[in-house]
């Protein structure tokens, strides 16, 4: 079957780039893999923070972002709750292996000075949530084990978004051979 297999990067736009890099590098251990001109974009400059050996996110900056205000609700959720437009991040949750890294990212962030919530149990996974730069609403979580389709997939949830049985089905169970 052909089909993506992870996610290579999500890519985070930024008016302040070595703000970015500084943060995630102090505050998660992240390290800059890669920083260089973006390819065909005049001005656009593009980082690579490594997560581990198959995982990375960037971060851009382009000229003009500077110019763009960051408005709660609509470019910004603000917080784990919040709202934001269609089409944006409404946060970006990182992976830790065991609930006693959880805590010990937790401490680690909280020793940089930053304010975070958590852990909370959300049943499928624990997390804990803080803020970075820009704006941007962050979370780090774990997971015992693999969501559980038929614990996490509510029929009530989906009649509610016009999802019908045959759709679900359909998402859940992806046809190998389709392509």
């Amino acid at each position: 079957m052909i089909k993506a297999t992870g996610i290579h990067h999500l890519a985070i736009m930024s008016a302040d780039i070595k703000r970015h890099i500084e943060f995630f590098s102090d505050v998660l251990g992240c390290k800059l893999s890669a920083i260089f001109d973006m390819h065909g974009v005049p001005g656009g400059i593009h980082a690579f923070m490594h997560l581990d050996d198959h995982c990375y996110f960037s971060i851009v900056q382009l000229p003009a972002v500077k110019d763009i205000e960051i408005e709660m609700g609509v470019t910004h959720a603000g917080t784990g709750a919040g709202v934001c437009a269609p089409g944006t991040m409404q946060h970006l949750a990182f992976k830790v292996d065991t609930a006693d890294q959880l805590v010990a990212m937790r401490d680690r962030i909280r020793k940089k000075g930053v304010n975070v919530s958590g852990p909370i149990n959300h049943g499928m996974c624990q997390s804990i949530y803080f803020g970075g730069p820009e704006q941007m609403v962050l979370e780090v979580a774990t997971s015992e084990a693999e969501i559980d389709q038929q614990a996490w997939v509510d029929p009530a949830v989906l009649e509610k978004d016009g999802i019908s049985s045959e759709e679900a089905s359909t998402y859940m169970s992806p046809d190998p051979e389709a392509g």
